[in-house]
C-alpha cells in the first residue's frame, strides 16, 4: 500500500492541508498565550541592589602591634561580633528609628510575619567574612530597596566605630578605616515564560503537531495524483491538467 508513498506526497499533503496547519499554528499561539505564560504582566524592571563595605583594623602603638600578632586580632573579634546579640540589638534599634516594623517586613518580603521583624529576616541576604591576613572584615548585602540597604550599611559603619572605641582598652591605639563601598545592580530574570515567549513556543508546537497530523493523514490515505504515479503502474497518460479555472 505504501510502496509508492514518498517525499513528494508529503509536500503535496502539506499544501493540500495548509489551512489545517495554519489553524493548528493559531491554536498553538492562543494556547501558549493563555496556558503556558506564567504571568502576562511580568515586571522586567525588577532590580536588586548589592552593596558591600570593608573595614581595615590597624594600630598606632607598639602595644597594639603585639596584641594583633596574638590570636585575639581585632578584625577577627569584630567579625564575630557581627553575629552577636550586641550587634543585633544595635542595628535593629537604629533601623526602627527610621522605619516602622511593617515597612521593614514589606521591604524584606515578609509582610504579615507573625514574629515581626526578626534578625533572621534581616540577615538572610547578608554575608560577612575576614579578609586575607585577618586584618579586615567585609560585609555584603543584597536588597531590592536601594535606600534601605544604604541605611543598613551606614548603621554597620557606625557600629564598627562604636566597637573601635570599646576595643581601646584591649587594643590600645586600634584604628578602624572604612575602605569604601562597592555596589552593583542586578536585574532579576523573571520566573517562567513571558506572554511573548509562550506565544512563540505555542506557535512552534502548533505548527509541528499540525505537520505530524498531516503526515499521518497522507500516509494512511496515499493518492495517485501525478503523471509519474501512473507511469509506475504502466498506464498511458494523454496529458496533465495544471490548473482548472472556473
Amino acid at each position: 500500500m505504501f510502496e509508492h508513498f514518498g517525499i513528494k506526497d508529503i509536500f503535496c499533503g502539506l499544501w493540500r492541508f495548509k489551512y489545517l496547519i495554519i489553524a493548528g499554528t493559531i491554536i498553538g499561539v492562543l494556547g501558549g498565550y493563555f496556558f503556558l505564560s506564567s504571568d502576562n504582566e511580568i515586571n522586567e524592571e525588577h532590580k536588586e541592589y548589592y552593596m558591600s563595605e570593608t573595614w581595615y583594623f590597624g594600630n598606632t602603638t607598639s602595644d597594639a602591634q603585639d596584641n594583633t600578632e596574638s590570636d585575639l586580632r581585632p578584625a577577627k573579634t569584630f567579625n564575630a561580633l557581627l553575629d552577636s546579640d550586641m550587634c543585633n540589638g544595635y542595628v535593629k534599634e537604629r533601623l526602627l528609628e527610621i522605619y516602622s516594623e511593617e515597612e521593614l517586613l514589606k521591604i524584606f518580603g515578609n509582610e504579615g510575619n507573625a514574629n515581626g521583624f526578626t534578625w533572621k529576616i534581616m540577615t538572610k541576604n547578608m554575608s560577612h567574612l575576614l579578609g586575607d591576613g585577618e586584618e579586615s572584615v567585609s560585609l555584603a548585602m543584597k536588597l531590592e530597596d536601594e535606600e534601605c540597604v544604604r541605611t543598613i550599611m551606614s548603621i554597620y559603619d557606625d557600629f564598627a566605630h562604636k566597637v573601635q572605641q570599646e576595643m581601646q582598652t584591649t587594643y590600645p591605639g586600634i584604628t578602624v578605616t572604612n575602605l569604601g563601598m562597592g555596589e552593583e545592580i542586578y536585574v532579576s530574570s523573571p520566573d517562567g515564560l513571558s506572554a511573548k515567549e509562550s506565544s512563540v513556543l505555542g506557535a512552534m508546537l502548533g505548527f509541528v503537531v499540525s505537520c505530524i497530523i498531516v503526515f499521518f493523514i497522507c500516509l494512511w490515505m496515499p493518492t495517485v495524483n501525478r503523471k509519474s504515479d501512473f507511469d509506475e503502474y504502466g498506464l498511458f497518460v494523454l496529458g496533465k491538467v495544471e490548473e482548472i479555472k472556473k
